[in-house]
């Protein structure tokens, strides 16, 4: 193992256990490029030990600047990403959601992407907060 890298079992384990807004901007930012094939758990394992080692996200998976993640990732497909966190949410376009305990991917009140299942379930908690990812 090379000093400096984090090990693969480590990283998935990771990423398991609170991964899914770093899932989320990934999955959000791939459909808002009009990129079927990106797969979001592929980019974020690759992009894994850099995230971390530029300090832009923890190794919990915890993201410290959600623009660098997104550049980052994506590379020169996105010039300025800009994301917010926000209260209230009524634009149509997709939105990830934050229920205090998981994010989602939402777009007009329903889930349209969830890391863990596709079950409608998480709407059953009151939503917290919105992450936007304006590219």
């Amino acid at each position: 193992m090379e000093i400096g890298k984090i090990p693969p079992q480590t990283i998935a384990k990771n990423i398991g256990e609170s991964g899914c807004l770093a899932l989320c901007y990934l999955k959000l930012t791939a459909m808002k490029l009009k990129d079927p094939d990106a797969d979001p758990l592929l980019i974020l394992c690759s992009k894994y030990n850099e995230l971390v080692s530029r300090g832009i996200m923890d190794p919990d998976c915890f993201i410290n600047d959600g623009s660098a993640f997104i550049k980052t990732c994506f590379g020169p497909r996105v010039q300025n990403p800009l994301v917010s966190k926000l209260t209230e949410y009524h634009d149509p376009e997709p939105v990830i959601g934050y229920n205090g305990k998981h994010f989602v991917i939402l777009k007009d009140g329903q889930i349209i992407w969830n890391s863990l299942s596709n079950d409608q379930e998480w709407l059953s908690h009151p939503i917290k907060s919105y992450r936007e990812v304006i590219l």
